[in-house]
């Protein structure tokens, strides 16, 4: 995988709901009956769809993930020709 490709998929693995979801070791279909969404929608939401002010109302109290968490993961993505912060 190219370099711009490898920091995609890094940046989508830190996705805070896909974050969330391997820290409570449940699927996706466990996470959606969770949260009252479809198995489609947390797709969704997990590759960069934003949530609906509906559905904030149910993640952040289950999750505790917070819309300006979401803000700070949408901004970290990776733009060709813009080098990576150094680790």
């Amino acid at each position: 995988m190219d370099d711009m490709g490898k920091r995609t998929q890094e940046w989508q693995d830190s996705n805070p709901l896909i974050v969330w979801r391997k820290t409570q070791n449940l699927t996706s279909q466990q996470v959606a009956d969770k949260l009252g969404l479809t198995a489609r929608r947390l797709l969704e939401l997990e590759t960069g769809s934003r949530p609906k002010d509906e559905e904030w109302k149910l993640i952040t109290p289950r999750t505790g993930i917070t819309p300006e968490q979401l803000v700070a993961w949408e901004r970290a993505k990776p733009h060709v020709g813009v080098k990576p912060p150094p680790n």
